[in-house]
C-alpha cells in the first residue's frame, strides 16, 4: 500500500465514523480530543496521522487495528458490528443464518436476470 492510500483509507475510515454517528468534523475533533484542524487536515489528505491517533479513531469505531486498515470492506463499521454478533451465535443458528444468506443471494440473482 503506497502512503496516498493509506492516506485514502485512513480518511475514509474518519468519513465512515462522521457518517456513523451523524456528526460534524468539528463534534468528531472535539470527542476524539483532536483539534478541528487536525481532523480536517487527514480529510484533505494534508497529513499521515500518528499511529495514536490512528488507534484513537479505531477504537471509536470499535475496530481493532487490523480491522481498520483491512480495505476489502465496503462497510466497514456494519461488517464488523455485524461479524462481532455472527461470532456469538451457537452452531444451530450459524446454520440457519446461512441458510438465510444463501436464500438472499438466490433471490438477488432471479431478480437481476429479470
Amino acid at each position: 500500500m503506497t502512503e496516498q492510500e493509506l492516506k485514502d483509507l485512513i480518511k475514509t475510515r474518519v468519513a465512515d465514523l462522521i457518517s456513523d454517528r451523524g456528526t460534524t468534523m468539528r463534534a468528531l475533533s472535539k470527542s476524539l480530543g483532536f483539534s478541528e484542524g487536525y481532523i480536517n487536515q487527514i480529510m484533505n489528505n494534508n497529513m499521515m496521522p500518528s499511529l495514536q491517533a490512528v488507534i484513537v479513531i479505531a477504537e471509536a469505531m470499535h475496530m481493532t487495528l487490523s480491522e481498520f486498515f483491512d480495505n476489502s470492506v465496503k462497510y466497514p463499521i456494519e461488517y464488523y458490528r455485524v461479524n462481532k454478533e455472527v461470532q456469538k451465535l451457537s452452531a444451530k443458528r450459524l446454520e440457519a443464518l446461512n441458510i438465510l444468506l444463501n436464500e438472499e443471494a438466490e433471490f438477488s440473482r432471479k431478480r437481476r436476470k429479470k
